[in-house]
């Protein structure tokens, strides 16, 4: 009774792992190495489709059903695990008789019976899992293909955000965060700017067009980058205007080195189109010695000021003294817009008149400035400012629409008027009307 009960749980426990195995779909096998004998449980044949359920196949019909570019692995996988009589692993791929192709995955133990080794494994198909770890590798390359793009992109954006697109040159962005870090910097005791402005740069673009004034901007851009010494640093401010940094400077006289030899290489001109523009640079130099760089682009500014006041292509150093003169200059030209505004700018009349018939030829018409305090005005007291601060547009707008009242007020009353010049900053030759 005893015995019977073993027996029945004997039973029980292999319709159990029946069960698992069927339910798992893992299929058993058993190869004898001394006879070469193999066994194929009815889940191998399921595995293979081989339609058939014998439990005995030969070798050369397993090997038959593996893909031909993994048959020569799977063999030696096998042959390995033979040869050190241990356990077998590997994984390869079969082609089953639709032509489909399944991955395997086969596992076995070796025993030894005797003089004869048997392996006994069992075999699962993991092509779901193949196919899966190859979408996850595949989704992986594109994201880090996507991550090295962004990577690009961002160095692209930050890149574009610090330099100047058209010359290529660091812009007032990158300069700032520059100066600030030179300026923090406690190994340097010297710290300089040299501010440039490109004369003639408005002339350029309204006689030969945007695309000559592009032309000067990358030409001066390449000359100024061909003298800063090492360790110095360029940048495009804006406009015409452009910056150099220069850190522990031995003199003085090193900087003006520097700026006069910008001045004579764009005092050359540029060529473009056949025909030479006409540049130039004014240059605004500022130094420190003691770290303090917070005022040294504004003082670099003032110097600038100066040297195109002083006549243009040229080189001034900062003193303090000229932030004086600049403030007293930028009222003057306050009071010039509001003067402008209000109608003082008015003309005053020369009448030309023929030596031989003494008759009034002509009118020249001369700005004048019917200050509410201090009277009539001649050019000299506010012309020099004007020019300097950009305000000479607006000026001759002014005389010249005033000229044109006068003119048609003349006429309304019916007299007889001549040709009027009037002089403008805009043109070498007065305007006649």
């Amino acid at each position: 009774m005893k015995w019977a009960r073993s027996e029945q749980e004997f039973q029980n426990v292999l319709r159990r792992l029946e069960l698992a195995l069927d339910a798992s779909q893992i299929g058993v096998w058993e190869h004898n190495t001394g006879t070469d004998e193999v066994l194929w449980d009815l889940q191998m044949h399921r595995l293979y489709a081989t339609a058939t359920t014998n439990g005995k196949i030969t070798p050369a019909q397993w090997v038959s059903a593996i893909h031909p570019d993994d048959r020569a692995k799977a063999e030696q996988d096998f042959e390995e695990a033979i040869q050190r009589k241990g356990d077998y692993f590997s994984e390869f791929r079969i082609v089953l008789p639709n032509g489909d192709v399944r991955h395997l995955r086969s596992r076995a133990h070796y025993y030894e019976n005797g003089h004869t080794g048997t392996f006994i494994g069992a075999e699962w198909d993991v092509t779901a899992d193949v196919l899966l770890n190859r979408e996850l590798s595949h989704q992986k390359a594109i994201a880090e293909a996507r991550t090295l793009a962004l990577e690009a992109s961002t160095a692209q954006i930050e890149y574009a955000a610090e330099h100047d697109y058209l010359t290529g040159l660091p812009n007032r962005r990158y300069f700032d965060k520059r100066l600030a870090e030179l300026a923090n910097d406690t190994s340097l005791e010297q710290l300089a700017v040299l501010h440039i402005d490109l004369d003639y740069f408005k002339h350029v673009n309204d006689t030969a067009g945007h695309l000559a004034g592009d032309a000067v901007l990358k030409s001066a851009a390449l000359m100024i980058a061909s003298v800063v010494p090492e360790g110095g640093f360029v940048a495009r401010m804006g406009g015409d205007e452009f910056v150099i940094l220069i850190s522990d400077f031995s003199m003085l006289r090193e900087l003006e080195v520097v700026a006069e030899h910008v001045v004579r290489l764009l005092k050359q001109g540029v060529s473009y189109s056949g025909r030479l523009l006409q540049t130039g640079a004014s240059i605004g130099v500022a130094w420190v010695n003691d770290g303090n760089a917070a005022n040294l682009l504004a003082e670099s500014d003032v110097a600038l000021y100066r040297a195109k006041k002083l006549g243009r292509n040229r080189v001034e150093f900062f003193a303090p003294h000229l932030k004086t003169e600049l403030s007293r200059d930028r009222r003057v030209a306050e009071h010039v817009k509001l003067g402008i505004e209000r109608g003082e700018f008015i003309p005053f009349y020369q009448i030309q008149v023929c030596a031989r018939t003494q008759r009034i030829v002509g009118i020249e018409a001369l700005a004048r400035w019917n200050h509410p305090k201090r009277g009539l005005l001649a050019p000299e007291s506010f012309l020099k400012v004007t020019t300097t601060l950009g305000l000479m547009a607006e000026f001759d707008a002014a005389i010249l629409k005033a000229v044109l009242r006068d003119r048609q007020s003349w006429q309304e009353r019916g007299i007889d008027v001549p040709r009027i010049a009037v002089n403008t900053s805009a043109n070498d030759c007065p305007i006649l009307l």
